[in-house]
């Protein structure tokens, strides 16, 4: 009788510690993040086009400039997410004679892709 009870107690010691261990377990993913196009283009006047990008963990935009600040002749909606998401990039019109290039980091914690953003130059007013 006494083994059994020793038995018992062990296995209920053992099945506590498995489960303990079991939910305390976090399951890594492996970051992804792609988009489609890797470049947009747009004309003079300006308008709004469609960036599609993929992730399966969170993922946020900077801007690439020299002050870390948006500038006003550009909307990036959203600027972060997590997961999937199509994201709106609309220019303002370029009436300054002067191509406009920028560029965006599109980043998880561990990875990171950059998107070019070109504008051409429209006639100055």
């Amino acid at each position: 009788m006494r083994k059994s009870s020793f038995i018992i107690t062990l296995m209920a010691v053992l099945a506590a510690l498995a489960a303990a261990m079991t939910s305390s377990c976090e399951k890594y993913v492996l970051p992804e993040l792609s988009f489609t196009p890797d470049t947009l283009v747009f004309n003079a006047e300006g308008g709004e086009q469609t960036l599609v990008l993929r992730s399966n963990v969170s993922w946020e935009a900077e801007i690439n400039r020299d002050e870390s600040s948006w500038v006003e002749w550009i909307t990036f909606s959203p600027t972060f997410g997590d997961g999937d998401c199509d994201v709106a990039v609309t220019l303002q019109g370029n009436n300054t004679g002067i191509e406009r290039v920028l560029t965006f980091d599109i980043k998880t914690e561990t990875l990171k892709h950059t998107l070019t953003i070109i504008q051409e130059g429209g006639s100055v007013d």
